[in-house]
């Protein structure tokens, strides 16, 4: 999370100590009008096939001269 979203998270806490938050996407739309950054929560299952989706990478030696990596989807054969 950036700092102007730790910000306004702290703020609306602080200034509204009343409010219930029962949850993060509770605390994201309160301060959802607070920031000109769009917010998305992701179920577990949601990042597991993400991560499912993703090859396997393996270490690249050398990365000290290394500045930027492209991998682009290979069409099927």
């Amino acid at each position: 999370m950036g700092t102007v979203t730790k910000k306004a998270m702290a703020d609306i806490i602080t200034y509204k100590p009343d409010e219930t938050f029962r949850n993060a996407e509770d605390l994201l739309k309160a301060i959802e009008n607070r920031i000109n950054l769009k917010l998305y929560i992701y179920e577990t299952q949601d990042i597991e096939k993400v991560r499912q989706s993703l090859p396997k990478l393996k270490s690249i030696k050398e990365t000290f001269d290394l500045h930027e990596v492209l991998a682009t989807k290979q069409p099927c054969t």
